[in-house]
Parts: structure tokens; C-alpha cells; sequence
């Protein structure tokens, strides 16, 4: 009943209330100052309405972001079906097929706004912010634990019973491992995960803690000896980083995925050595031991090279978006646009 309620009434989304207000605040602002451009970024979707209604009372390029899909994935469908996915089609082809330029998070995704829409689109990643881990030691006791670290919250999409059953078959070993939940907010799903792990018998190896500062979340996530990342294991899941994993990425510890292993977030990971993706309990089992070893050996896995992610950073990204902005504004005019 309720998601029949919110298809009918909130079209293209909850922030439909904002449009004419924001459509008419923009165009005050433009009264004394005119920009070159007009970029408008969602979600939510109706920023995106917005963005493109601005541009067009003011003959200026429209530059349009989707930091997640639109329409045409498994996200989109669960959430409306029908009439309404036919009219979030129809309104994002009302929205993007007269932009100036698209961006994306991901190849996958951008391609397929170009194929869609014929129209120049690109790729801007989230990025890590560099200052946030600057100096910011990796400290980690020296007690041949392995320490795992996931931060934020859980879904039963996001599954780690892969991981729990791989901490399991370790034997001696699993008491070796133990894996902290900092953030987590579903009490129901943390209950969920909790019994599984005591059914495994890992479960005294688990630990769920509330979340912490900003400022504290750098400090515990580089003393941690690898960061676990779950993603959707789903095809429809392939273009899909999540920004959780750029904050791993600058937390230059190595990173272990569970879940989509054929996906951009599990290249990136394979292509940059950051880590590994596994979505198999033998695969995942196989990785812990590997740095248990290292445990052995030493003080755990190393940090990840810092120099090979330069160009991840939100100041690198930020000069991408910045290129794409003037040159939609060089080249306004001279494309033909798609009939909306």
C-alpha cells in the first residue's frame, strides 16, 4: 500500500515540492549574475527537472549528473513498475536528451546514457578526499588477529553470509579473525547477521558498534588490517562503485569485496592491486588465510601503494568535472540536440 501511495504521489520523487521554488529561485539569482552553464546533479531526479527547465528559460547549456542510475536497473524496477517505470522513462528522456552532457560514476553506466541519448557523456568517480587520511597512522596490535573492518550499514542484498561462513571453515584459525560492523542501523538485519554468525559458531568473532565521528572513522579505518566491502550480486549491479569503496581507497588499506566479482569496483580493486573480490566462501576463506600468514609474519597486510591513486582523489575528479563544464559551454550550439 505504501509504495502504491508514493508511485502516485510522488513523481519523479519525494522532492517533487521543490521544483517550482527551485526553478523560480534559480531564475532570480540569474536576474544579476548569469553563468555559463547550468549543472544539476541527482539524486534526486528532481534536481534534474529543475536543472534542465533553468537552462532552457535561460538559452545556457545543461550539464546533467547521476551519481546513480535513473531508470533501467534493478534499483529502478523494484522500486516502481508499469505505468510509473514508463514515466520515469519518459521524464528522463524529457530531462537528458537535450543536455549538453551527461555524467556518470562508471564506463558501463556512461555508455549507456550515450547509446540512450546521443549525447557527449563521461565519467566522474566520487574520489576520496586526501587530506582526510593525511598522517594518519596505521596502528595495529601486534597479536596475530586478523582484524576485518566494515563501516555503514548492511541489507540483506549486501550479504555477508559468505564471509561468516568462510571465517567458520578456518578451524583453529577463526578465532584468528574477527570482523567489527561499525554504523550499522538496522537493529532487525544486525540481529539476522548475529544469528547466523552464533549458528557458524563465529559469532563471538563479530563485533556491531555505533557509528563514529567523521573525524574518528580515518584513524580506525587505517587500523584496520583490511576493509570489507559487500556489494549487490546482481548483473544489473556491474557499473556500480559505491563511495564507500573511494573512502577505503584513500584509507590505503587493503580491501576485501564480497559479492559482485565481475563488476568495476572488483577491476579497480584487481587493477590497482587495493585488494580482492571473492563471492564464494572458499574464495573468501582461501584470502584470510593468505593474510593470516601475513599476520604470522610480520604486522598483517601492508598499506596499499598511495602513488597509484593520485588520480582518485576529489581534487583529480573535481578537474575532470571542471573540463567537461567548459567544454560543454565551448561547444553549446554547435550539436544538434535530440528531440526530448
Amino acid at each position: 500500500m505504501q509504495r502504491t501511495y508514493w508511485n502516485f504521489a510522488f513523481v519523479p520523487d519525494q522532492y517533487v515540492g521543490w521544483y517550482r521554488p527551485a526553478v523560480r529561485a534559480a531564475l532570480d539569482v540569474a536576474r544579476d549574475w548569469r553563468p555559463d552553464v547550468v549543472l544539476a546533479s541527482g539524486t534526486p531526479w528532481t534536481s534534474l527537472l529543475v536543472g534542465r527547465t533553468v537552462a532552457t528559460r535561460l538559452g545556457l547549456p545543461f550539464v546533467a549528473e547521476l551519481r546513480d542510475p535513473w531508470t533501467g536497473t534493478t534499483l529502478s524496477r523494484t522500486a516502481h513498475f508499469g505505468w510509473r517505470a514508463r514515466l520515469d522513462a519518459r521524464l528522463e528522456r524529457h530531462a537528458l536528451a537535450r543536455a549538453s552532457a551527461l555524467i556518470s560514476v562508471s564506463d558501463p553506466y556512461a555508455e549507456e546514457l550515450r547509446d540512450r541519448y546521443h549525447v557527449p557523456s563521461h565519467v566522474v568517480l566520487n574520489g576520496f578526499d586526501a587530506q582526510r587520511y593525511a598522517g594518519v597512522p596505521s596502528e595495529r596490535p601486534d597479536d596475530g588477529v586478523l582484524r576485518l573492518l566494515y563501516t555503514g550499514n548492511l541489507s540483506y542484498e549486501r550479504d555477508i553470509t559468505p564471509l561468516l561462513e568462510a571465517m567458520a571453515s578456518l578451524g583453529d584459525d577463526a578465532a584468528r579473525v574477527r570482523l567489527d560492523v561499525i554504523g550499522n542501523g538496522d537493529l532487525p538485519l544486525q540481529a539476522h547477521f548475529a544469528g547466523v554468525a552464533e549458528r557458524l559458531g563465529v559469532g563471538a568473532s563479530v563485533r556491531w558498534l555505533p557509528a563514529l565521528p567523521y573525524h574518528a572513522m580515518a584513524r580506525t579505518q587505517r587500523g584496520a588490517d583490511v576493509l570489507l566491502l559487500v556489494t549487490y550480486d546482481d548483473p544489473s549491479q556491474r557499473g556500480v562503485y559505491t563511495g564507500k569503496l573511494f573512502e577505503y581507497v584513500g584509507a590505503r588499506r587493503p580491501i576485501l569485496l564480497v559479492g559482485m566479482v565481475d563488476g568495476v569496483a572488483a577491476d579497480l580493486l584487481r587493477d590497482r592491486g587495493l585488494g580482492a573480490a571473492e563471492s564464494t566462501a572458499d574464495g573468501i576463506a582461501a584470502r584470510l588465510r593468505g593474510w593470516l600468514a601475513e599476520k604470522r609474519e610480520g604486522n598483517g597486510p601492508a598499506d596499499t601503494a598511495g602513488t597509484q591513486v593520485d588520480d582518485l582523489t576529489r581534487e583529480s575528479q573535481t578537474r575532470r568535472l571542471e573540463a567537461i563544464l567548459v567544454e560543454a559551454r565551448a561547444s553549446f550550439g554547435r550539436r544538434a540536440p535530440a528531440r526530448a
